[in-house]
């Protein structure tokens, strides 16, 4: 494979860290390890607006370069000067079809990462599509000239499949996966009965008050690591800093249970391979097919979305002793499987090409 592939990974939104020129660019999660990985190997770049200041950064820290805009047009028109290889989309959940157009005729091998919902105009995709009649060929036609496709679940390539009708041999499943060097047991007192990690508050799709609900029918204990709660609750801890990995591995050791209640818009949650890792029962809903995607393969409890149901399946978790950690090393599912993705779509589509040269 070609040594000198420039590879471009677009987020084509405007960052929200308000830390951007200090360091804190994004979240070091399984996509920001494969663009690291990349980066020790061939010219890499992460493209994005912000608001606070443009021009090229590198962090020290995540060894990765970054290219700061105003508009989505300065993007697509460096990208035209930039003449990359690789363009490595971040999807986003808001209609982006003029973008999406712009970036088709680029000649650069095309990748989408669905890292978010699949919505148009803010309206989940298949309720626009049965609220309207409509037919995927209405919809986002330019998905259909991306090259390849990378989703976290079985789901999401049903999705694709079938709305789009995408190729599944164009599909690649690589969930989110935790870093198990910082990710493991640790023999420490248990402080909380329930643990449920986000950055999220009363109405918010994460739905905190079922969890909070549900540990208030059994009188358990709840912390919530990055929560943003308007109101108190009995039993319930709220962090509303965003702690470190380590910090929150901590955490993690000293629950007796990971609660996931968000809905269906969730795409894939981290916190279920990394409460996982730690050998943690974990508990979901059954609206939340990406959560109750990781949770069939893991081990754990799916319960109806309801505050009596979760609660008695918050019974089963705390009396309940596991070895997913085990689990998820037999699936493959280690902090490098996105990377490992990317990198076999490079070797294959690139060798192919060096062949017929």
């Amino acid at each position: 494979m070609q040594g000198y592939l420039k590879i471009r990974f677009v987020w084509h939104w405007y960052k929200k860290t308000s830390k951007e020129l200090n360091g804190a660019f994004s979240v070091f999660d399984s996509l920001l390890f494969a663009i690291q990985k990349l980066s020790e190997k061939y010219d890499v770049e992460i493209l994005c607006l912000s608001k606070i200041g443009q021009g090229k950064y590198f962090t020290k820290q995540q060894q990765i370069k970054y290219v700061f805009f105003k508009t989505k047009n300065e993007i697509i028109s460096y990208l035209q000067k930039n003449e990359p290889d690789v363009v490595f989309l971040n999807h986003h959940s808001d209609d982006y079809r003029l973008f999406l157009k712009k970036i088709n005729a680029l000649s650069a091998l095309k990748i989408i990462y669905y890292s978010s919902p699949i919505k148009l105009n803010g309206l989940d995709f298949l309720r626009f599509l049965k609220r309207n009649g409509l037919g995927a060929e209405n919809i986002n036609k330019e998905h259909n000239n991306i090259n390849y496709h990378i989703v976290h679940h079985e789901y999401q390539k049903k999705q694709l499949e079938k709305f789009f009708g995408i190729i599944a041999n164009q599909i690649f499943v690589a969930p989110k996966t935790a870093d198990l060097n910082v990710f493991k047991p640790i023999a420490l007192r248990k402080k909380w009965d329930c643990v449920y990690p986000g950055r999220c508050r009363e109405g918010y799709w994460k739905r905190p008050k079922l969890a909070i609900k549900a540990c208030d029918i059994l009188d358990k204990s709840l912390v919530m690591p990055g929560a943003r709660l308007l109101n108190q609750y009995n039993n319930v801890t709220v962090l509303d800093r965003w702690i470190s990995s380590q910090e929150l591995n901590i955490i993690y050791n000293q629950s007796r249970c990971l609660l996931v209640t968000s809905n269906y818009i969730e795409m894939g949650p981290r916190i279920i391979p990394e409460a996982a890792a730690c050998n943690i029962p974990i508990v979901c809903c059954s609206d939340s097919l990406a959560a109750v995607s990781h949770v069939r393969r893991i081990g754990g409890f799916i319960a109806k979305p309801n505050p009596r149901d979760i609660a008695k399946k918050i019974q089963l978790a705390t009396c309940t002793i596991c070895n997913s950690r085990e689990q998820l090393l037999n699936l493959g599912y280690t902090r490098d499987l996105v990377f490992k993705t990317i990198e076999s779509i490079l070797k294959t589509v690139f060798n192919k090409n060096k062949k017929r040269n």
